[in-house]
């Protein structure tokens, strides 16, 4: 038992310490090799408003097919979200009526054993996890109750994976949309621009320039709208840690 706890602990932190999927699953196929007669994980997808099942990981890399994603019929998808409502860790024929996850059975397949665990978040069926065994070795009961442990952290690596691709993808479009309006207003940059500094406020910007590169603190004063902020951030993008 407490070996087992040790596992798990090892599993948890293997899972929760990489940004990317693919890593956090290597690390924990590592760790099941040395307990278990494990040939390959591999972790799927279920997206259900767009009747998508994806391969997002598999571990060790070379083990299986390459990564894809497979269309589901609604029918499909009804099917396989009933399934990992039921959160049971199945065997190969417990799931085989359930075709986009026998396909992926079957392209995980070694000729051992398999099961297959359902992971879920609170807002429900996120993905699946499929664990393959070597040729000719079978999952014992043990083993089977360690496939178990893992339905809950690979489900919080597997939703912090999303949300990573997420935040990718808005910064992304973020930088697309500065773009665009730099191209619209014909600039190279939106930095702004202090009226005045070519003029009146030129012994102002010469002290902005002078205190931009040191490490200095710096302490502006003025009355209310006289320019405080404005100041502080022209100091800011001139210097080093903008």
């Amino acid at each position: 038992m407490e070996r087992f706890r040790n596992i798990l602990l090892a599993v948890w932190r293997e899972a929760c310490q990489h940004i990317e999927m693919h890593e956090s699953l290597d690390g924990i196929a590592r760790l099941l090799g040395e307990h278990m007669p494990l040939a390959s994980l591999r972790v799927e997808r279920i997206v259900p408003e767009h009747g998508l099942i994806a391969t997002i990981a598999i571990a060790p890399l070379g083990a299986a097919t390459m990564l894809g994603s497979r269309e589901c019929s609604p029918s499909e998808m009804k099917r396989v979200l009933a399934w990992a409502k039921r959160g049971s860790v199945s065997s190969t024929q417990t799931v085989k009526r359930l075709e986009p996850l026998a396909e992926r059975l079957y392209a995980a397949g070694t000729g051992g054993d398999v099961r297959v665990a359902p992971l879920s978040s609170r807002g429900g069926a996120i993905g699946a996890l499929i664990v393959s065994a070597r040729p000719g070795a079978k999952f014992s009961a043990t083993h089977e109750k360690m496939i178990a442990a893992l339905q809950e952290p690979l489900a919080v690596a597997l939703e912090n994976d999303r949300r990573l691709h997420e935040l990718a993808a808005l910064r992304e479009a973020a930088e697309a949309d500065r773009r665009s309006l730099l191209r619209r207003l014909g600039r190279q940059d939106i930095s702004e621009r202090i009226v005045g500094e070519q003029q009146g406020l030129r012994h102002v910007m010469k002290r902005v320039d002078l205190v931009s590169n040191s490490d200095a603190p710096v302490l502006l004063l003025g009355e209310t709208g006289t320019g405080k902020e404005v100041v502080a951030r022209a100091i800011h993008s001139r210097s080093d840690r903008r």
